[in-house]
């Protein structure tokens, strides 16, 4: 039934999409999953779009960027790098909805991931889209008349409200408006952790982003559609961002070691974080708040102490003096690295100590061996012409016993060829025979011959 214009409202809304048992066809060489559901007659949130606006929205769901989880903030925002897996082709009108075939990076980090639950386990993923509409409502249910833009679609792991891509769930959420809304924000933030969880990042990032998603949430029951239909006070709610935004802030220099790895670190950020925030409360209450003296007693800097935080913030106080169980532990490890580096250059230079003795005794041993040598040959060690220095440090020098034995009988046969009786003349001649007794050196040797 056509509706006004003045019955007609614009607004943003989220929807789950699923294939209501269709199977898929993954084609993982190219990256390209064929006939995904993005849009149905009627929505598990309730709302019905009718034919004119699915037949008018083909064209805007083609091309469409395709991102990973959930936009967190406002839709239609920037998203991360990261977030991008590829987009929507071949957008096709059928009786039963829009559909058409997610093109998909193979590179990507979770192309494998989704590609395996496409075909096995399908009701591990689903499509969710964020886009802007003209609505009516009818008695108690509210028609999708047209769909002016399409702001993202998602890739998210929502088992509450779908069975994913290609099976439908007879799960409803709550009718009342309220209590979808309120609904909606809690499975977003559900998707988006279960996501996480599943992924194949470390568990040092997944912490990080599962801290995001619920602080991401956390500020949504506060301060978003939720909490501002409870309060319009704007002023108080500026306070509670202000608070909100230092807590995390001061949450996050706790538990991120890799930009603040020292408690030093730590320190200097959570002060950096309570100037911060004292500054921007004052600039708040001397701006927006009458009573000034209501904000000085509900924070009253100058009594913020280390006591004060002892007595009140017992996990702050831990952090900033140290004494937390992390901080204790970073301690006797840094204590216990301090003994083994000492132990480590103690044993090195005991080492080095033996080392050196030992050569010394090994000298020792190659010196006695060669007296003794020398003993066996018969050769006289008083005569320095046949063991010399120099012949000494040349058997000092061999490599092996058997090369000093070598040596030690070169030099017998050597004294052996200028062996003459005792007491003989320089130049005596025996029978026919010159006889030439050694000299004390070698050119004295030459010298007589």
């Amino acid at each position: 039934m056509p509706q006004t214009a003045a019955s007609t409202v614009q607004e943003t809304l989220q929807e789950y999409a699923n294939n209501a048992g269709e199977k898929p066809i993954v084609d993982t060489i190219n990256g390209v999953i064929s006939g995904v559901k993005l849009l149905g007659p009627v929505s598990k949130n309730g709302r019905v779009y009718t034919k004119e606006c699915i037949a008018n929205a083909a064209g805007k769901y083609e091309s469409a960027k395709v991102n990973v989880n959930h936009l967190r903030g406002k839709a239609g925002g920037p998203r991360d790098y990261q977030d991008r897996i590829g987009s929507i082709k071949n957008v096709v009108v059928k009786e039963s909805g829009l559909y058409g075939d997610l093109h998909y990076n193979p590179k990507h980090a979770l192309s494998d991931q989704l590609a395996w639950d496409a075909i096995h386990a399908p009701e591990n993923v689903g499509f969710s889209h964020s886009v802007e509409a003209m609505t009516s409502r009818r008695e108690d249910t509210l028609y999708v008349e047209s769909i002016e833009r399409v702001l993202s679609v998602d890739i998210v792991a929502d088992p509450a409200t779908t069975n994913g891509i290609f099976e439908a769930l007879d799960t409803e959420l709550p009718t009342d408006p309220e209590q979808r809304t309120f609904c909606e924000h809690g499975l977003s933030a559900v998707s988006d952790a279960r996501t996480i969880l599943l992924c194949a990042d470390d568990v040092a990032t997944k912490r990080k982003r599962l801290r995001e998603v619920v602080s991401t949430w956390r500020s949504e029951l506060r301060e978003g559609e939720i909490s501002d239909k409870i309060t319009q006070d704007a002023t108080r709610c500026a306070i509670r961002q202000v608070n909100c935004t230092a807590e995390n802030l001061i949450y996050d220099a706790m538990y991120d070691d890799e930009a603040y790895p020292s408690v030093e670190a730590k320190k200097l950020r959570m002060l950096s974080v309570l100037a911060d925030w004292e500054s921007e409360l004052t600039k708040l209450s001397s701006a927006s708040v009458p009573n000034q003296e209501a904000v000085e007693m509900a924070i009253d800097w100058k009594e913020l102490n280390i006591e004060s935080l002892k007595e009140n913030r017992q996990d702050l106080y831990e952090a900033l003096t140290g004494t937390d169980a992390k901080s204790k532990l970073e301690a006797e490890a840094k204590t216990l690295k301090e003994a083994v580096d000492a132990r480590d250059a103690e044993l090195k230079a005991t080492k080095d100590r033996l080392a050196v003795l030992e050569a010394a005794k090994a000298e020792a041993d190659r010196k006695a061996a060669i007296v003794e040598e020398l003993k066996a040959s018969k050769l006289d060690m008083s005569n320095k012409t046949l063991v010399s220095d120099a012949f000494m440090e040349t058997l000092n020098a061999a490599p092996d016993a058997e090369a000093r034995k070598r040596l030690i009988e070169d030099r017998v046969n050597l004294s052996k060829s200028f062996t003459a009786p005792i007491g003989t003349p320089p130049f005596a001649t025996v029978g026919d025979t010159k006889v030439v007794t050694l000299g004390a050196t070698a050119s004295e040797t030459l010298a007589r011959l």
